[in-house]
């Protein structure tokens, strides 16, 4: 195992990196080298350590942590705005992932805590099993679900497969938005507008009340902006404006990775809230995701209620908290 503090040392590494974090389990953009180098360059405080786990001369897993100033190990990502936790490794690897992991834990204060991994991925159980069989304090405790859509075949059947009540609320959102602002459409930023489509989103989270405009701190919008300017790069970036008669809406802030497309935020223009752009703008999401061959729609961490309106059905995550005996 190597254990590295600078991550700028791991760049050279990325592309094996990436190579270990498994499609299957459709954990999106968050244990990638990107996710973690950006998250860590705009959020991160405290002390990196990423362990790199080695079988012979193969590398099978990258932790990648650190050390919170109270004092406990973390995944990079932190709590609030990386929804799936872990490490880059796959499924046959896991254990090794939490051998490495947790022997970091015990040089660094002998605390590690791993936020909101998927149960389907199994790190919690690895975690989980090889903490209790070196005698460590193991706690796990479930976290809001990230409800998923699995995708039909086109937009009528999914439309037909609601909840009576859903689809009829649905389709009379729809017809309010179109009768009363214009023709819905979807238009998904490039190269060329991307730059002002993130002002729009942007600004309308500046604009939001509460909690929303709060979240979006300076901090946080950069963060934003240069994980857009990576994932465009990258080939998964997915910001798309919703358009009344061509007026900008609502915009969704999406990863489109193989064959999920993941919703990681949205804004709303306040003067249109009464239209219910935000439902319009992920209906519209829905078809064009059925239309472009994706398979799901995972909505990420979240209880809300729009999520299981439009058909999402629970993926459990667990936190699991592993402390030295």
């Amino acid at each position: 195992m190597v254990v590295t503090s600078d991550l700028s040392a791991t760049i050279d590494l990325a592309p094996a990196w990436d190579a270990l974090v498994p499609g299957e389990a459709r954990l999106g953009p968050f244990p990638t080298s990107d996710w973690c180098r950006l998250w860590w360059s705009e959020l991160g405080d405290g002390d990196l350590r990423v362990a790199s786990a080695v079988d012979g001369e193969e590398l099978v897993a990258v932790c990648p942590l650190y050390l919170e100033p109270g004092g406990r190990l973390l995944f990079v990502g932190g709590r609030d705005v990386t929804d799936y936790t872990g490490p880059a490794a796959p499924r046959g690897h896991l254990a090794a992932a939490a051998e490495a992991a947790l022997a970091v834990a015990e040089r660094n204060g002998g605390v590690l805590e791993c936020v909101s991994t998927p149960d389907d991925f199994g790190f919690a159980d690895a975690l989980c099993a090889v903490a209790d069989a070196a005698g460590w304090r193991v706690t796990r405790e479930a976290t809001e679900p990230a409800p998923v859509l699995e995708l039909p075949t086109s937009f009528d059947v999914y439309i037909e497969s609601l909840d009576g009540k859903e689809r009829h609320e649905l389709r009379r959102k729809i017809r309010r938005f179109e009768r009363e602002l214009g023709t819905a459409t979807l238009r998904r930023a490039g190269p060329g507008s991307l730059a002002a489509d993130l002002e729009l989103f942007f600004g309308w989270h500046r604009k939001a009340p509460g909690d929303k405009a709060d979240f979006m701190s300076p901090a946080r919008e950069r963060f934003f902006r240069r994980l857009a300017d990576a994932a465009l790069s990258a080939g998964w970036l997915a910001l798309d404006i919703l358009e009344a008669d061509g007026r900008p809406v609502a915009a969704g802030f999406s990863f489109v990775m193989a064959d999920t497309v993941y919703l990681y935020n949205s804004s709303l223009d306040g003067d249109a809230y009464h239209w219910s752009p935000g439902m319009v703008l992920l209906a519209e999401l829905i078809k064009r995701s059925i239309a472009d061959g994706l398979h799901r729609l995972d909505f990420l961490k979240g209880n809300e209620r729009y999520k299981f309106q439009l058909g999402g059905v629970p993926r459990t995550l667990s936190s699991v908290i592993a402390a030295a005996g």
